[in-house]
């Protein structure tokens, strides 16, 4: 932003010049009335002062605020699409008999040009809890495409139950 030179910033300018530095170097050579031979009494110099600090506070509060709004600029490039369509895939229904405390899993996946966002699992029966659930493949930086969930009988005895899975798959 370029900016113009005002009567107040000459003002300024020119009093700062008389205030900083003339009248302080003429009374550092050892002259005591520095101050009246540059035409300025001490009261008066006092009263320039303070008129230059007000000045200068006048121009840091305009130097404060904003400018005018530049030009538009140009149009930047289109975004890619995100994950716009969202569905639930089933995977197909286990049935096992488990022995008390045994574990067995299920697994769903997406289709082609789907990823897993998410999973889970439903079973039967409230007698078997869920202790794994996880997308595949689990590698580290690979492309998640399904979900894999295991279950535990708590239960002592051996039950036939119906196990799950189900995968969340997003693609644009």
């Amino acid at each position: 932003m370029k900016r113009r030179i005002t009567r107040a910033h000459a003002l300024i300018g020119a009093a700062a010049l008389l205030c900083v530095l003339v009248v302080p170097l003429a009374e550092s050579w050892g002259d005591p009335r520095a101050t009246e031979s540059a035409g300025v009494s001490k009261k008066k110099f006092k009263k320039l002062k303070k008129k230059v600090n007000s000045l200068q506070q006048q121009v840091e509060d305009v130097s404060k605020q904003p400018g005018p709004q530049g030009p538009q600029g140009p149009q930047g490039e289109p975004g890619r699409n995100g994950a716009t369509n969202v569905v639930t895939r089933r995977g197909t229904p286990h049935t096992t008999t488990l022995i008390g405390g045994g574990i067995g899993g299920t697994s769903a996946s997406c289709n082609t040009g789907e990823r897993a966002v998410g999973g889970g699992g439903t079973t039967n029966t409230n007698t078997y809890t869920v202790s794994d659930s996880h997308p595949t493949p689990m590698t580290q930086g690979s492309v998640p495409t399904g979900w894999n969930v295991s279950w535990v009988n708590r239960t002592e005895d051996s039950q036939t139950v119906t196990l799950q899975a189900y995968v969340i798959c997003a693609s644009p």
